[in-house]
């Protein structure tokens, strides 16, 4: 059975989710980033939530970061960040 560019990416990226809510990109981050390269080369085909989870996998692994998919927007505090021609930026 052929599987469309679809449903390529979309197995793809269900395996890549399963790979960092169980955070194997700590102990194998060779094998996720491996497995990421395999959803890239179908970069123009992807959706933006796609190429965002994506950049933030790439990020979590870089970083060695613990992925916590329970924490929800809501739960984040952001830092206010001023940008003026007093602020030095």
């Amino acid at each position: 059975m052929s599987h469309s560019v679809r449903d390529k990416i979309n197995l793809r990226m269900d395996h890549l989710q399963k790979l960092m809510e169980t955070n194997r990109h700590l102990d194998m981050p060779n094998y996720v980033t491996e497995h990421i390269e395999t959803v890239t080369k179908f970069w123009s085909a992807l959706s933006e939530e796609d190429r965002d989870y994506i950049e933030g996998a790439r990020y979590a692994i870089e970083h060695k970061m613990h992925w916590d998919v329970s924490k929800k927007e809501d739960d984040i505090e952001y830092e206010q960040i001023t940008i003026g021609p007093d602020s030095g930026c």
